[in-house]
This record gives structure tokens, C-alpha cells and sequence, in this order.
């Protein structure tokens, strides 16, 4: 291990252990998060002013596009539906329909 990659080690214990510890009393307002210029991960966040670390998050439904938080979502399987996707509750029991009938009339097809 050179150098470099000791002091990452070490900064990534230090900063999870802010983290851990801060009380997070400070907390920005929804913010569009990015992984790089230019590039957005298409949720907002809400994170600690004084750690960074994302305390909230949330992401539109790709059908009906509202905004929920993250862990409500959905996420496609890449079987039936496609693999990434995020759908409210809703919608993810229609597009589910929707893919079973379609295999339905195409089995009735053959």
C-alpha cells in the first residue's frame, strides 16, 4: 500500500466515524445530486452541513413521475421488467399487469 492510498484509508475512517457520530443538526434543503459535473444521479438529497453524509433521498416514479423517497421504490428486475427502473407502488403493480398480459396473449399466440 503506497502512500497515497494510506491516507485515503485513513480519511474514509475518519469521515465514517464523523458521520457516525455527528448529530446532523444542520441539514440542507432537497438538493439535485451529481456523481460528477455534468452527470446527475437523478435523485435529490438532503445531507448534513457539517458531515455530507445524505440523510434523505428521493427519486421520481419513471411512470407517473412523482418524487418518493428511495426506499418506497420499486426496482425493475431486468427480466420483467427493465433492470434500473423505479416505479411508485402503483405503477409497478400496473406495468406488472401489463407485462403478464402480454405474456399471456403471446403464449395464446403460439
Amino acid at each position: 500500500m503506497n502512500a497515497a492510498e494510506k491516507l485515503h484509508d485513513e480519511y474514509q475512517r475518519k469521515l465514517k466515524l464523523l458521520q457516525e457520530t455527528c448529530p446532523h443538526e444542520k441539514r440542507s434543503d432537497w438538493i439535485e445530486e451529481w456523481w460528477a459535473p455534468g452527470h446527475s444521479t437523478d435523485r435529490k438529497v438532503k445531507v448534513c452541513a457539517n458531515c455530507n453524509k445524505v440523510l434523505q433521498a428521493k427519486r421520481c416514479c419513471q411512470i407517473c413521475q412523482q418524487e418518493f423517497p428511495e426506499e418506497e421504490l420499486q426496482t425493475g428486475d431486468g427480466r420483467s421488467l427493465p433492470f434500473g427502473s423505479r416505479y411508485c407502488a402503483a405503477c409497478y403493480r400496473a406495468e406488472l399487469s401489463v407485462v403478464q398480459e402480454t405474456k399471456a396473449d403471446l403464449s395464446r399466440d403460439v
